[in-house]
């Protein structure tokens, strides 16, 4: 399958994990899509090549109409084909006007930014507008919508159920990042690159299943709990991974030999 993005587009920062996410979905159930959304318009559309030579034909049949975006919505919401729509806008639109009907279609609300639902209805009026945006009302904390062929789990960490009120886009800017051996995670956000230590972020990532889920091939190893103020870190001698039984930790800690697991944020 292909992405398909206009020129003034771009994914939004952070968006990385949220990509792999639908990536994986659309793999697995090829079946179960034709057209996946995550951008408003004709832009964040994931589309199967197996579909491209009709598609396009399509396309070229109504070149001399106007909203191309609309077009490629109604050929994949009918004779059988389904548009998945993803539930957060992950596509940041540059421009701040509109150049079809000339009003701020980005800002004013009902289209979402970066991480907001994927909302394309109130802003512009079109048949295909409401299947084009995210059932928030019937679909609740399922990942896509139409959501009743879903057998899909609720979104998991670090996407929302769990992040304790954090904000997406901050936990979007969230990276985690293994320290050397008796360094604070201070010293590694800045030595990795990834930004500064965020201390309020340690009850986000101080759970077994989140780090088992984020850290690589050191998701493999068995957790244990500690109280020392240096976890979560890794015990690189008997391979285990160390949660801290309360969740507040702090970013300057650091003791001889503890490699740390630290919650870098960017700026």
């Amino acid at each position: 399958y292909k992405k398909v993005s206009e020129d003034d587009c771009s994914p939004c920062n952070g968006s990385e994990i949220y990509f792999k996410l639908v990536y994986d979905w659309a793999t697995s159930n090829m079946k179960k899509w034709d057209l996946i959304r995550v951008g408003v318009g004709f832009t964040g559309l994931i589309l199967k090549c197996s579909n491209l030579p009709e598609f396009l034909t399509y396309l070229k049949s109504l070149k001399k109409s106007n909203g191309i975006d609309f077009h490629c919505s109604e050929w994949h919401q009918n004779d059988g084909r389904t548009e998945k729509v993803f539930r957060y806008q992950l596509i940041d639109h540059k421009g701040y006007k509109s150049t079809w009907k000339k009003i701020d279609r980005w800002s004013d609300g009902n289209i979402r930014t970066c991480f907001g639902y994927m909302t394309w209805s109130e802003a512009i009026d079109h048949p295909v507008d409401m299947k084009s945006s995210f059932d928030t009302e019937n679909c609740g904390s399922s990942w896509f919508s139409p959501c009743e062929d879903e057998d899909l789990p609720v979104f998991p960490l670090p996407y929302e159920r769990e992040t304790r009120g954090y904000r997406l886009e901050q936990l979007n800017r969230l990276s985690l990042v293994v320290s050397k051996p008796g360094k604070s995670c201070v010293q590694a956000c800045q030595n990795a690159g990834r930004g500064v230590c965020a201390e309020e972020m340690f009850p986000v990532i101080n759970s077994c299943k989140f780090l088992k889920g984020e850290l690589g091939g050191y998701g493999k190893w068995n957790c244990w709990y500690s109280e020392d103020t240096t976890s979560p870190r890794l015990e690189m001698y008997r391979k285990y991974i160390k949660v801290r039984l309360m969740d507040h930790g702090y970013c300057d800690s650091r003791m001889f030999g503890h490699v740390r697991i630290c919650p870098c944020v960017r700026k």
